[in-house]
């Protein structure tokens, strides 16, 4: 596992995983308000749809665009926009997360601070042991933690 500082976006990977829930708009759209998902749908305004579509089939990491520098894959942190972010539902994205790894030939993976902005979770005493325990050795020699360079 790596830790770097820097603009998500600009970094070339194989896959950059943003933090997500599991809500719906009436119009069929992911909600993806806040955060590094809002920037996400800012810079690709057809992801909340594409996301939306996707979890009626439940709230799970998807693959929601295939760009140049890396695809961009959803990773569940929240039920509902508005709770807390939970640490059984990042356990889940994380397993999913391994499997990805395992079924691709991937060299470097992106992955914020994820819980820990919207989601309201602490990053030293929550997430980063939760990462530490599921994570598999092949994902812990390609994962690139990001945090958010000042811009």
């Amino acid at each position: 596992m790596k830790f770097i500082q820097d603009n998500i976006f600009n970094i070339t990977c194989d896959a950059l995983f943003i933090p997500t829930n599991g809500s719906i708009k009436k119009n069929g759209d992911a909600v993806m308000g806040k955060g590094l998902a809002k920037q996400t749908a800012d810079k690709w305004p057809h992801i909340p749809a594409r996301l939306g579509c996707l979890l009626q089939d439940g709230n799970h990491t998807y693959c929601l665009y295939q760009r140049e520098r890396g695809h961009i894959y959803s990773f569940p942190t929240k039920n509902n926009w508005q709770e807390k972010a939970s640490l059984k539902l990042i356990e889940q994205s994380l397993n999913e997360l391994n499997i990805l790894v395992e079924t691709h030939n991937w060299n470097k993976i992106l992955l914020p601070k994820i819980g820990c902005g919207c989601g309201q979770l602490n990053w030293e005493s929550q997430v980063l042991p939760l990462i530490k325990r599921t994570i598999t050795e092949k994902t812990n020699e390609i994962l690139w933690i990001v945090e958010r360079a000042e811009t």
